[in-house]
């Protein structure tokens, strides 16, 4: 599929619907085509699981990689160095963003809301059918209310990590255009690991850290 970015693009949605694998995924799919990108990982409640642990990874791939100051260790506390800022000011930088799940791991972004509303965005919300929580739509709602920003595109990223068949994303699709629909959100598209990649979806990284 032919992905579509802006210069800002924010990962959204619930713990579980997988905005780092996606965000890691399209940082990687943008590197493709442009120079510069940044992944800020701006997750500031998940002290265990985040971005910071493939740095260098990233690297390799031509990323740059921000993350909170106490990314790698025990410590939980909403900070994120000034590189943002910077990046945020940078117009020929391309930047993909991984936000922390529900409204707690939403609010920080809140801060730089009304400069990103500035640029060019998109605003990515998470969708797994098969990790899906009883009050999605109203936790959808709540990470807008937190973050300041208008969630603009909707991805269905419906999976059972490396067990996923073809079958079950297939039948993923249907609800998750429902749910785009109940939320009047554009629906964006859909992710699989790269072995499905003939059905026309996202293809998702694979790498030790994401799965």
């Amino acid at each position: 599929m032919m992905i579509q970015y802006q210069p800002i693009n924010l990962v959204m949605g619930p713990y579980g619907s997988g905005k780092t694998t996606f965000a890691v995924s399209l940082a990687l799919e943008i590197a493709k085509r442009e120079k510069n990108v940044t992944l800020v990982d701006f997750d500031t409640v998940n002290p265990y699981f985040r971005s910071h642990d493939y740095k260098s990874w990233l690297e390799d791939n031509n990323i740059q990689l921000i993350s909170t100051n106490f990314a790698g260790t025990n410590l939980d506390i909403p900070s994120i160095s000034g590189g943002l800022v910077s990046c945020l000011q940078d117009i020929e930088r391309y930047i993909v963003i991984d936000m922390g799940g529900d409204d707690v791991g939403a609010k920080p972004i809140g801060g730089y809301a009304e400069f990103i509303r500035s640029r060019p965005h998109m605003a990515f919300v998470l969708f797994n059918q098969y990790r899906l929580i009883p009050d999605y739509l109203e936790q959808v709602h709540q990470i807008e209310r937190e973050s300041r920003l208008n969630i603009t595109h909707f991805v269905n990223n419906s999976n059972l990590g490396e067990e996923t068949t073809w079958q079950e994303i297939e039948n993923s699709i249907l609800p998750a255009k429902e749910m785009a629909k109940q939320l009047g959100i554009t629906f964006w598209g859909t992710t699989a690991m790269p072995s499905f990649q003939q059905h026309n979806i996202f293809p998702l990284v694979k790498h030790p850290f994401l799965w």
